[in-house]
């Protein structure tokens, strides 16, 4: 009994190294890597793995980059100023109210530049009627530099174009003088604009006037 005692434990310990031959040789295969690709550069996990490994992570797109946007072109100035005015008012107790409307006669179709404004006030005469022209009165009650209120015409103001576009502004003057119509009529407003340039006066500015009744 003690021999086959003695073969049991020499059968058990020849499976046992088998069985460690064997799990050697599955790790030897595990470990192998074909020599194409090692020249490819693969690592040995990569290349034993049944998937070929997670796959590579694409770079990150970059959003595509819109081309600048160019500046808005501004309307050409026009050498050949040309505008005309008109006014409509009313009157209360202290205060002239209406609206100014400037039309761009310019043939280039530009802008023009008014320089200066001034909004004339002539009171009737005790003896009736006014005197004077358009923005020349004989007398003049006071004179403002805007047409007031929440859309003014002042100076640096630019009327557009094209030819005959008409832009119009507020007209508000308050002042304590301007009292209440008694026989209606009471007073001359005169709104008279320098613009410029007109190369037919040798770029020199020109003047535009209109006269309301209130």
């Amino acid at each position: 009994m003690g021999n086959d005692a003695t073969r049991g434990s020499r059968i058990d310990r020849r499976k046992f190294v088998k069985g460690a031959i064997a799990t050697t040789g599955a790790l030897a295969t595990a470990s192998y890597v074909k020599p194409e690709m090692r020249a490819l550069g693969l690592s040995r996990a990569l290349a034993v793995s049944p998937g070929g490994g997670d796959p590579p992570t694409e770079p990150p797109t970059e959003p595509p980059t819109e081309p600048p946007t160019e500046p808005p072109t501004e309307p050409p100035t026009s050498h050949s100023c040309s505008l005309s005015l008109k006014v409509t008012a009313q009157a209360k107790e202290g205060e002239i109210y209406g609206q100014v409307c400037v039309t761009n006669g310019s043939d280039d179709d530009g802008r023009c530049l008014i320089s200066e404004v001034n909004v004339l006030i002539e009171p009737k005469r005790a003896t009736g009627g006014f005197g004077g022209g358009c923005g020349n009165p004989s007398r003049v009650l006071f004179t403002v530099s805007s047409t007031g209120g929440t859309n003014p015409l002042t100076a640096g103001t630019l009327i557009p174009g094209p030819v005959g576009k008409k832009t119009c502004f507020t007209l508000k003057i308050t002042d304590s003088r301007i009292v209440d119509h008694v026989n209606g009529d009471d007073y001359r407003v005169h709104v008279v604009i320098t613009y410029g340039p007109h190369h037919v006066h040798g770029d020199r500015n020109t003047q535009a006037c209109a006269t309301v009744e209130v």
